[in-house]
């Protein structure tokens, strides 16, 4: 449905309804704003943790400059499959 239809149809409606209408959209674009407020906390607070945990790239500092960064932890593809239950 169009917009022009929408309201078209609002329109045609009675005031009460039409005012029942409005304040339905109003309380669900309300309840998106919280939504995508709420969502947005959630991912700076995870963002947090993820910095938090990260361990420094040099933990010793007088010998960074000659230390490479840490290989990141892998998981062989095998035990991967297994862990999650994927082989049977």
């Amino acid at each position: 449905m169009s917009s022009a239809e929408a309201i078209k149809k609002l329109q045609s409606l009675s005031e009460e309804r039409a005012g029942k209408v409005c304040a339905l959209i109003e309380d669900l674009a309300e309840l998106e704003a919280l939504e995508n407020a709420a969502d947005l906390k959630d991912g700076r607070e995870a963002l947090a943790e993820v910095e938090a945990a990260r361990t420094p790239l040099f933990a010793n500092t007088k010998t960074a400059a000659c230390e490479k960064p840490a290989e990141p932890a892998t998981i062989p593809y095998e035990q991967l499959r297994r862990e999650a239950g994927l082989d049977r």
